[in-house]
Order: structure tokens, then sequence, then C-alpha cells
């Protein structure tokens, strides 16, 4: 299907609105954190802690955790789709992770002012690209400290494409049934497509968070997040497990769609056998409406 330049020129006035850019450091890689509204925080010791809290991987009962997503993102609106892997090991105090995420806009064909084709320039993918490492340490048996370290490379079109670092801190506390985390994140300087632009910041983001045990199989978790451009978020999960093999999780996020805070409800299921997972999530309400995610993952 045929795309117009004008996409990049309607994403950069997006980014200009919001004076931010890298939307997708802030969607969940994990289907389970995702269709618990986009919980992470104090989710605890899942794959993708690296990028929800690298301080949980030092407070885990397993040694190692890995797993892979795939995304339809967005299916009835911009047609984007999600590849992640993360994954982290863990000795002792000291934990380490990494993770990868790609997120792919739908590609689009160069065309002159009046409407002809390149014939030169093959159709573009404009993407979103983020690899992070981290490592943790448990200062005592219920409380660690984590950092991460990202590097983020983004691409509108073949002349406008950007590279930048950023870290951010976190930290975990566990005692009986109540699990609770703080998480500083995206931490870098501004963004430039171009030299000789004012460039964007980053989504600079603190997040706080708690998970609490109800009864054997059932936990509610809450969670609040402010952006440093201005906007608040809010989110709210339940999950049941049966027999810690069969999950059902239900969740809703809140957050000020001008500043890239969607606003979405999520239902979601997940099984465990052997050390082998598989999740789903699956997004209501607003423009992420009908987005899919599925995890696949193993730990011991």
């Amino acid at each position: 299907m045929r795309k117009l330049l004008c996409i990049i020129a309607v994403l950069a006035g997006a980014l200009a609105a919001q004076a931010q850019t890298f939307p997708s450091l802030l969607v969940p890689s994990d289907a389970a954190t995702l269709a618990l509204g986009g919980n992470g925080v104090a989710l605890g010791p899942r794959s993708f802690a690296v990028e929800n809290n690298a301080a949980a991987i030092s407070l885990s009962e397993q040694t190692l955790s890995a797993s892979a997503t795939y995304s339809l993102w967005q299916p009835s609106a911009a047609k984007e789709n999600i590849i992640a892997a993360g994954g982290w090991w863990h000795s002792g105090k000291i934990g380490v992770g990494a993770s990868f995420g790609r997120l792919g806009m739908p590609s689009y064909v160069i065309t002159s002012n009046n409407g002809t084709e390149s014939q030169v320039d093959a159709p573009f993918s404009p993407s979103d690209m983020a690899f992070s490492l981290g490592g943790s340490f448990a200062l005592m048996e219920n409380l660690s400290v984590g950092v991460t370290a990202r590097m983020v490379i983004s691409s509108l079109a073949k002349e406008a494409k950007a590279v930048a670092p950023s870290f951010g801190v976190s930290a975990m506390y566990k005692a009986g049934g109540l699990t609770a985390g703080l998480t500083l994140a995206n931490l870098g300087g501004k963004v430039k497509y171009a030299q000789d632009s004012e460039g964007y910041a980053q989504p600079a983001v603190v997040r706080a968070g708690a998970a609490y045990r109800i009864i054997e199989g059932l936990t509610a978790q809450a969670e609040v997040s402010y952006l440093f451009a201005g906007a608040l978020g809010a989110a709210a999960g339940v999950e049941y497990g049966f027999k810690d093999m069969i999950f059902a999780r239900a969740g809703f996020h809140y957050g000020s769609a001008s500043l890239g805070l969607p606003t979405y409800a999520s239902l979601g299921l997940g099984a465990k056998f052997a050390g082998v997972t598989l999740d789903a999530a699956y997004l209501l309400v607003g423009n992420l409406s009908n987005s899919l995610m599925f995890t696949v993952g193993y730990g011991f």
C-alpha cells in the first residue's frame, strides 16, 4: 500500500507537540506486564526485569530466566509490530540481565511533489530499537537495588536518524506477601534527528508501585508514574494463578494521551509447565484497542 512522505511530517509534528521522543520506551515488552495494565515496577523477576525493575533480579528464587515477545501493536490504526527478547542470570546477591526491543512502523514510498514514486529509493520502514543492560545487588535478604544502561536507535527517515544513551536506577523490597518497587528510567540528554535542531527530551519517568498477595494464587497490583514532561499515569491489575500453572490477568492503565501516555484496559492469560511459560495480552479501549502481545519464556 502506497505511503506518502508526509507520514514523516506527521511524526515530527507529534514529537514537537510532546517535546519528547522514543515513546516506545513506555511500552511494556512482556505480555504479563501488559495484561496487568502495564504494572511492572513490582511485578517481580520476570525475564524483562531489566526494563521493568532491574533490582528484582537479585530477589528471585530462580537462577535464570529468558523470554521472547511478538506483538501486533495498534493493528486498527498504525499497524505496528513489536519484537523483543530479554533475560537475566543471578548468583547470590549479584544479578545481570539484558534486553532488546524493536517497534516497527508501516513502510512508506518516497514521492516527488507531483506524486511520482522514486525509482531510486526503496520503501522505508521507520523503527525504534532499544538495547539494555542491567545489574542488581541485594543489600539484604529482602531489599535490593539495580541500575540499567540503555542505547536507543530511532529511524524516522533515511535522513532523520538518532542514537541516544540513557540510564536508570531502581529498588525493590519484599516482605511476606508485599512487594514494593521504585524506578527512575530514561535519564539522558536530548535526542537530535538533525545536527542543527534543538532536539527532543527522552521520556524520563519515575514509577512507584506495590503488589500484595491477598490469598494464595491471588495478587493485586497498583502503580503510579510521573513523566518529567509533565504527565501523570496510573495503573491497577489483578492476577489469579491456579496451582501456579494457569493464570488469568486483568488491568487498567490511565495516561495523558497528549504526552504519549495511553489509556487502555487489558486482559490476559498465561500458562507455566516444566519451566516453560506462555503469556498473552489483549488491549481494549482507545487507540490501542485490539493490540495483541505474546511472550514465551523459560526459567529455572
